[in-house]
Formats: C-alpha cells, structure tokens, sequence
C-alpha cells in the first residue's frame, strides 16, 4: 500500500511539475525588446509622408524589418544579431537612462490628415523593454540610439538605411 500511495504522490508531483512547465511556456514574452520606427508607418499616407519601416529586435537576437514606403528594401526581411552586440546596444539604452528618463508618449497626437503630418514624416518612435518596464519615445533627439540600432542590426548595409543620417541625425 506503501508503494501504491507513493508512486500516486510522484504522479501528482510529476503532472504539477509538467503543467508548470506548460504554463511558463505559454507566457514566455515573444515581444520584442528594442523597436525603431521611423516615419508614419502605422498610418496610411496617401501623399506628403517621407520613408517608413520599421526594426524589432527580439532577446534571442532576431531581427525583423518591415520596409513599408519609400525606402530601397519595401516587405519583410529577418536576421540575427549575435547576444554580445545585443547586450552592447541594451547597454546604450542603460547607459542615457532610456527607461526612467523618457516620457511615455502615446502617438495618438498625430492627427489622420495626411497633409497635417508632413511636418513628422522623419520622426522616430523608439520602444525599449527591460523586464517588466517598458517605455516609448517619440523624439527627434534620439538620434544616438537611432545610429546605434542602425549600426547594430546591420540595417545600412542589410537595407540601405544610411540615408538615415543625413536626414534624421543632422
């Protein structure tokens, strides 16, 4: 009987154990951990909007880039970046305090007349996530960590995003 009750005890244990390790995995974070978008590419802009894509970079190093308008590579493209260049370029962020220093924007300022968003076409909306915490800066004054996501993902050379210095960071 000894034997019955135990072998039901690590039965239990065991069916604990494995739904624990389902339900981690069904949480798992799949968002990405740093996003650059540049332009107005969650609106649609019939005339008077500059170029428009978009970067995610995710924890295990993936990079995703959706070219949306005027730019030399247009669609969906990934890669991946090695862990040490990620955790140089997460240290960039640490480093200006991105997460405890900017303000949260929501971009729903931006109005939905084409002609009244010339004026943003080459701004740039920066997501960061560290743990829990994650903040959102829609600002012209980012232009160092915009270089260093270029520089990280290889985007000027992966998707010819160069022209992003002349244009943004002046």
């Amino acid at each position: 009987m000894k034997k019955y009750s135990f072998l039901l005890d690590l039965l239990v244990v065991l069916v604990l154990l494995a739904m624990t390790c389902q339900t981690n995995m069904a949480f798992a974070d799949n968002r990405p951990i740093i996003t650059l978008s540049y332009g107005t590419p969650y609106l649609i802009c019939d005339e008077g909007c500059g170029p428009s894509f978009i970067i995610k970079i995710f924890e295990d190093g993936l990079v995703k880039y959706k070219g949306i308008r005027l730019v030399e590579v247009l669609g969906s493209d990934e890669h991946r970046i090695d862990k040490s260049a990620l955790e140089k370029l997460i240290k960039k962020f640490e480093k200006v305090h991105f997460i405890d220093t900017i303000v949260e924007v929501n971009p729903s300022w931006m109005t939905t007349n084409a002609h009244d968003r010339k004026a943003w076409r080459y701004v740039s909306g920066i997501r960061f996530r560290q743990g829990l915490q994650e903040r959102t800066a829609y600002k012209r004054d980012q232009c160092e960590l915009v270089n260093e996501i270029i520089k990280t993902t290889d985007a000027e050379t992966l998707w010819e995003l160069g022209w992003i210095r002349k244009y943004y960071c002046k």
